[in-house]
């Protein structure tokens, strides 16, 4: 409740949330502005090894955010980054490579698995470093949400370019 007080003295603001009660949950998220829970989420958790893949989550956060549709997509590029280092994460964790069930499993397709997924992750590092989307969607075109005034300005700019409305859309 002080959170919701919070929010409505800077209304301008908005609020993330993320809590989880240890060791097995539950979990939640929740986004507040202006005292009202814009989103919520709340479901089982734990600090089980798996859990991740199990039971996975995408930040409410982003969606709340005034983000331009080119950062929105490096945000779910670094998404898909984070995926796949928590994969490998999961690879190096005492839990796994000490595991019971660890001479069992396959050690020639799990090096290759764990090496072709480190190499993956650091391929996305750097190409997140010059990745770019601007110019690339509609509204990053015209620096703005696209609406009718928009699409006018869009329609100007390609004139002035020569361009036709099919070789942008």
């Amino acid at each position: 409740m002080t959170l919701i007080k919070a929010s409505r003295a800077f209304p301008h603001l908005i609020f993330h949330v993320e809590w989880m009660v240890r060791p097995d949950g539950p979990s939640a998220e929740y986004v507040v502005q202006n005292g009202i829970v814009l989103e919520q989420v709340e479901r089982r958790k734990s600090w089980y090894l798996f859990d991740d893949l199990c039971r996975p989550i995408a930040s409410l956060l982003p969606a709340h955010l005034p983000l331009t549709l080119a950062q929105r997509a490096g945000l779910r590029f670094e998404d898909a980054t984070q995926v796949i280092d928590s994969i490998c994460q999961i690879l190096d964790d005492p839990r796994f490579t000490h595991s019971p069930y660890q001479p069992l499993r396959n050690a020639r397709k799990n090096g290759e698995v764990q090496k072709t997924l480190e190499v993956l992750v650091k391929q996305m590092e750097e190409t997140a470093r010059v990745l770019d989307f601007e110019g690339v969607f509609l509204e990053t075109f015209v620096g703005r949400s696209i609406g009718k005034d928009a699409l006018d300005a869009v329609a100007v700019d390609i004139t002035e370019e020569n361009l036709s409305l099919d070789t942008v859309l």
